[in-house]
């Protein structure tokens, strides 16, 4: 479960996973490669990454925080 180790009151946490499940949905859409098996867990670490540094900044907007982490994410796909 996303969030599970990070140390969240179950609020949160659901919030978080919430919009995880949210923006997995998308980004396997926009970039097939994150979907494929060889790379799914790395992605699915990535954005859990960037959803979580979205949150820690301050942001609570469930659709800002998604926004936020898949340029995030798209930024370090573009940077490798």
């Amino acid at each position: 479960m996303p969030f599970a180790q990070h140390g969240y009151d179950s609020e949160t946490r659901d919030l978080l996973s919430r919009v995880f499940d949210s923006a997995w949905e998308r980004l396997r859409v926009v970039h097939q490669q994150a979907a494929q098996p060889r790379n799914v867990q790395a992605a699915r670490e990535e954005l859990e990454k960037r959803i979580s540094e979205v949150h820690a900044n301050g942001e609570r907007d469930p659709d800002t925080i998604k926004l936020m982490a898949l340029k995030a994410f798209d930024q370090r796909i573009k940077d490798d």
